[in-house]
């Protein structure tokens, strides 16, 4: 098991929300990072990190208008992307 770091940025709050996951591999850990960012519509960006590292970073404008949460159709692109730039 890896260990990776991912902060996610909240428009309520300035300071990133820190979770600590264990998980097999890196593109699992961005899969998660990216739910992260998803699963609120407050959520505006995350970075995530091994070893102290950046390996991915994104940011909610870059998916849809947090009014309207992005589509699964748009999910599945982010996901996609986030894939290819490995």
């Amino acid at each position: 098991m890896r260990t990776f770091e991912c902060l996610v940025t909240d428009d309520r709050s300035a300071t990133p929300l820190l979770t600590v996951m264990l998980v097999s591999d890196r593109d699992r850990a961005c899969e998660l990072a990216s739910r992260e960012l998803l699963q609120d519509v407050h959520h505006t960006g995350v970075e995530l990190r091994e070893d102290g590292q950046v390996i991915f970073r994104a940011l909610r404008e870059d998916l849809a208008s947090p009014q309207s949460g992005p589509s699964a159709g748009e999910q599945r692109s982010f996901l996609r992307r986030l894939r290819e730039a490995d």
